[in-house]
């Protein structure tokens, strides 16, 4: 693609163009917030901290209660590097998936432009792809950079393998097959790929069937290897199979059902209004026979349209791509059983391309047989139409409360979005919404389990520990392996003072989930209580193992070594917080036990990185100035407590150092 676009200036323009659209489409997504999977999978992931378990991604961990809902190494491997680069800063995933999306772009024209040997349609359809909002999850989603090195292996596997023959060097098909090896290790939906190669194969190269056999047949092959190998790390039968008898259906309410969301995806392409992350419709009971017909009929009306009427050309190519986009579709639908059938409109990346390829060539032609000025006026109105929906949708990622209650209301009764709306509630400090979109969403099923933890949480933060035990004792039934609920109990066991039963579940949370880190914190704060500082330290220290800069164990662990004498210890982890420590209380916390020790150097750096950080915080405030005033500076601790009082003049303490350090610099001259 590089040498051609080295031949051809108009590719160059045509990057610059598809490099400026990204930019205006999705340019006031960058600062959107964390939301939904995002937590779960960057802010509360262990496992993505330290570099050291990357490996993991691809070799799954070997742990009795290790339980792998879906293989999918690469974008988890990502995910973890993002973190290692971005931390909790939402803007560096925005601006790295905006790069990512931008070489998909680059990579559709690429692939288009050798398949297609027409330059405008090959750039509309990658225009079109760039901008239209059934695409702004690539972009929005902060866990979607996977979703686009998919696209880029699919499309560069395409392109290697079309470039054997143009170029007449068989070793880019060992370049293909890698691509596609790569493409496997991002998401299932590329196990569809031997069909879309197929399809270009037949339609657009012309070739003959026994051809296409044999140049789909290695890649098969591949996905053969993979497909066994997939089956003992994350089983589909466990995953999808199992659930069939559950909706108990026969194939008419199937069928029904399936043109439903069929239509759904359809009609977003066209209409670009309300796409969402999932959407789902309960099994058509009726009227079975019209749904059934009119999916049949659109069926064999597109198969005689692809195989009688346009043949071998652009259109019937367009057409088969779409179709062949809705293949993963029919099992995957089957995920979630108290929706119905569901439909992502992430499964169908591949089969969009199909939509604007058709679109593109129907503008070119008809602008070639009517009026060639209608090329430039009909793609200018569908640009202009799908960049400022895209930014409309953009506006509704900003934060997950927004999107969730937009979400809410395109797929009512969607228990899931419940749960993550009622978790926005909960952060808010919201508890009587939380609590009541909470019991909306329980539906007397394993993920009921989340539920229950979070409403036990709300009772613990209300001080209702009882009630807490209660909500979380509960979630163990639903679920009990969940390592986190556990560690939850243990919590709320300590407040009732019953430290035994607390630290079993502590120890049962530890197992469930080695990588879990509040678990072994907790567990080690009762260890240093009891004084069997040993323990602590080594659960501590497994803590700093997963993860380097997680500060609740560097603040215990140079608590202990302070208390055990280890200065020099205490003073390499107090430098390690001064540079990476971002909870201010804690940092002033620690600078008071340095100073009770008599390390006033180190007291004075970690409390004024406590204010660097929060120049509001009131610990910090009167930390500081007591540092100063033990030191007899008392001018510099009366200007630190003035600006504490000035930011919290409802403090009477300021006043009282205040006035004791005015008496005391009196006393003093």
């Amino acid at each position: 693609m590089i040498e051609s676009f080295k031949r051809n200036k108009q590719h160059w323009l045509a990057a610059v163009v598809l490099f400026v659209l990204c930019f205006v489409t999705y340019s006031n997504s960058l600062h959107n917030d964390f939301m939904i999977d995002d937590y779960g999978l960057i802010l509360e992931n262990p496992q993505i901290r330290s570099i050291n378990f990357f490996l993991n991604n691809f070799i799954p961990v070997d742990h009795p209660k290790a339980k792998i809902v879906y293989y999918r190494p690469i974008p988890h491997a990502l995910i973890m590097l993002n973190y290692l680069l971005f931390g909790a800063n939402p803007f560096g995933y925005h601006l790295l998936n905006l790069f990512a999306f931008y070489l998909c772009c680059l990579c559709v024209y690429g692939f288009l432009n050798i398949l297609l040997r027409d330059g405008r349609v090959s750039l509309l359809a990658s225009l079109f792809f760039c901008s239209h909002p059934i695409n702004g999850m690539l972009v929005n989603y902060k866990t979607a950079t996977g979703y686009s090195v998919l696209i880029c292996s699919v499309m560069l596997s395409l392109t290697f393998y079309l470039l054997v023959e143009q170029k007449n060097n068989k070793s880019y098909l060992v370049i293909s097959y890698l691509w596609f090896f790569i493409a496997l290790l991002c998401h299932e939906i590329a196990m569809a790929f031997p069909l879309y190669l197929a399809a270009g194969l037949f339609f657009i190269k012309k070739y003959r069937l026994k051809q296409i056999i044999k140049g789909c047949f290695p890649y098969g092959v591949i996905l053969f290897i993979y497909f066994i190998f997939r089956l003992k790390v994350a089983s589909l039968k466990s995953n999808i199979i199992n659930k069939i008898p559950i909706f108990e259906m026969s194939l008419t309410n199937y069928l029904a059902t399936f043109s439903k969301l069929v239509f759904w995806y359809i009609s977003k392409l066209v209409t670009l209004n309300d796409i969402v992350l999932i959407w789902a419709t309960p099994l058509v009971r009726h009227p079975l026979l019209g749904w059934n017909l009119i999916f049949i009929c659109i069926v064999l009306g597109c198969l005689y349209l692809i195989f009688v009427v346009w043949k071998k050309d652009i259109r019937a190519f367009a057409v088969f791509w779409i179709l062949i986009g809705f293949i993963p579709v029919t099992m995957a639908c089957l995920f979630h059983t108290d929706l119905g059938l569901m439909i992502e409109p992430h499964w169908l990346f591949f089969a969009s391309i199909g939509f604007f390829i058709f679109l593109a060539y129907l503008i070119v032609r008809g602008g070639e047989k009517f009026n060639k000025n209608l090329i430039p006026i009909l793609s200018m109105i569908l640009l202009v139409a799908y960049v400022l929906a895209s930014r409309q949708h953009n506006y509704l990622w900003a934060n997950e409360k927004r999107y969730c209650q937009f979400w809410l209301r395109i797929v009512p009764g969607y228990k899931s979005v419940m749960f993550h709306l009622a978790n926005c509630y909960m952060r808010d400090g919201e508890y009587e919404k939380a609590r009541k979109l909470s019991e909306q969403a329980l539906a007397g099923q394993f993920d009921d389990w989340q539920i229950y933890t979070n409403l036990g949480l709300m009772d613990y933060q209300e001080e209702k520990f009882t009630l807490a035990i209660e909500k979380f004792r509960t979630a163990l039934k639903f679920n009990p392996d969940s390592a986190v609920t556990y560690n939850d109990l243990g919590n709320a066991l300590l407040k009732i003072n019953d430290r035994k039963m607390a630290q079993q579940s502590f120890l049962k949370a530890i197992g469930l989930n080695p990588f879990l880190l509040e678990p072994r914190l907790n567990l080690a704060s009762i260890y240093q209580q009891q004084g069997e500082y040993e323990k602590a330290i080594a659960l501590l220290k497994r803590n700093l193992a997963i993860d380097p800069n997680n500060e609740p164990s560097l603040f215990l662990l140079a608590e202990m070594d302070l208390s055990a004498g280890n200065k020099p210890s205490a003073l390499e982890l107090a430098k390690q917080l001064l540079v990476k420590g971002k909870d201010p209380e804690a940092l002033v916390g620690l600078g008071s036990l340095f100073a009770a020790n008599r390390y006033s150097k180190m007291a004075f750096a970690l409390c004024s990185r406590a204010l660097q950080i929060d120049p509001y915080n009131k610990n910090a405030h009167l930390q500081l100035g007591k540092l100063y005033g033990n030191a007899e500076q008392f001018n510099r601790a009366i200007v630190i407590w003035q600006e504490g009082l000035r930011y919290h003049p409802d403090e009477p303490e300021f006043k009282e150092l205040i006035t004791e350090a005015n008496e005391l610099m009196v006393h003093k001259n």
